[in-house]
């Protein structure tokens, strides 16, 4: 019986050192990452740039796990992402983004149509009373997250999630809390973009291209939307 559970364990053990976390892999081959990408932007080779940050993205990036994320809720309380049981699209900002009326309610159907199964996160990095400014009119079923770095108490999630990407960006969490897909290009309107129903459709359906991107979730969510 020892001898089962001494196998037993070291199996375990060795299952959850088997996990690649994203921090890690992202300390790992960054830096080698941004040399190669500056390079390529001083020789004017966007299209370069491109395919080293989806060769990053590819190789090393998705299906990494995301350890769990302290975010302080505008709202009040903190949100703690190990906690979230369905995927989430964490949707990072600045305080200087224009508010959007239509990018906000493109976010706020997606939220609508599929809450309780996919978790929506905006997270604006900025202290709390310009957030407050610039959230605009988001619904109840969009969680609004803010991280004040004059307060230098998120250190890590500055450090991995704006500084390596910038903002916007969507990141896309499994329910299993692997990245399935990034966008570090999360716009979904310009400021000269015009304001109209095809505009709003065309940023829904980025925000869809990115939930759906893998076959287990076109045939897991639901919604009861037509």
């Amino acid at each position: 019986m020892f001898t089962i559970l001494l196998l037993a364990s070291s199996l375990l053990t060795y299952a959850q050192d088997d996990k690649v976390y994203f921090n890690d892999a992202l300390s790992q081959h960054l830096k080698p990452y941004i040399k190669q990408s500056d390079l390529a932007f001083e020789n004017k080779d966007y299209e370069l740039a491109e395919t080293l940050f989806d060769s990053l993205l590819q190789n090393h990036l998705l299906n990494t796990y995301i350890p769990n994320l302290s975010l302080p809720k505008l709202s009040g309380g903190i949100l703690e992402t190990n906690e979230i049981e369905h995927p989430f699209l964490l949707i990072t900002k600045t305080t200087w983004d224009f508010p959007n009326e239509k990018e906000i309610e493109a976010i706020n159907t997606i939220a609508h149509a599929y809450r309780n199964q996919v978790e929506i996160i905006v997270l604006y990095w900025g202290p709390r009373k310009k957030v407050k400014d610039v959230t605009g009119n988001y619904n109840k079923n969009v969680t609004l997250t803010y991280i004040d770095e004059t307060e230098n108490l998120s250190n890590s999630i500055i450090k991995t999630y704006k500084h390596s990407f910038g903002a916007p960006a969507c990141f896309f969490v499994s329910s299993t809390k692997q990245l399935m897909a990034l966008d570090k290009k999360f716009s979904l309107f310009s400021f000269d973009m015009d304001q109209s129903k095809e505009a709003y459709v065309m940023a829904e359906n980025h925000i869809k291209e990115l939930i759906f991107l893998f076959e287990e979730f076109k045939k897991s969510l639901l919604t009861d939307r037509q």
